[in-house]
């Protein structure tokens, strides 16, 4: 259910349309209902520009990409699409049973029931990090 607060049905069905029209492979439907879902988790506007940084993102395979926090939400907050490092600049340690996959986007590990012991703890860690470069990016500018 949305609220005044963040974006509006209509708004998130447009945006939906939009984001499906640009996004081939993804349909309406699926966008609205991964919005909808979103929708009280920042303004309108912070969570339009997630929805369409998730999009830009060719490792993202569903719009359900949107409920995890990711570069998407990063870019949102900071502003923009354009406002965000590239994603080569992410700094993330791999994850210890699948090297070679950045410990927050390891896929296996987010949807391993249970999950690993300390995965939590690290994506937090890694989500730390990535915020105190913001920061710290944020006041050297």
């Amino acid at each position: 259910m949305m609220n005044e607060k963040s974006i509006t049905q209509e708004q998130a069905r447009m945006l939906a349309q939009l984001t499906a029209a640009l996004r081939p492979g993804w349909d309406a439907a699926g966008i609205f209902k991964a919005i909808e879902a979103n929708a009280t988790r920042a303004d309108g506007l912070t969570v339009a520009i997630a929805v369409l940084a998730m999009a830009q993102n060719p490792v993202a395979k569903t719009p359900g990409v949107l409920t995890h926090a990711g570069q998407h939400w990063q870019r949102a907050r900071l502003g923009g699409v354009e406002a965000a490092q590239p994603a080569s600049a992410v700094k993330s340690p791999d994850c210890p049973q699948h090297p070679g996959t950045p410990d927050w986007q390891c896929k296996p590990c987010h949807q391993a029931a249970p999950k690993p012991e300390d995965f939590q703890a690290r994506v937090d860690a890694a989500a730390a990090a990535a915020k105190a470069e913001r920061e710290a990016a944020r006041h050297a500018a």
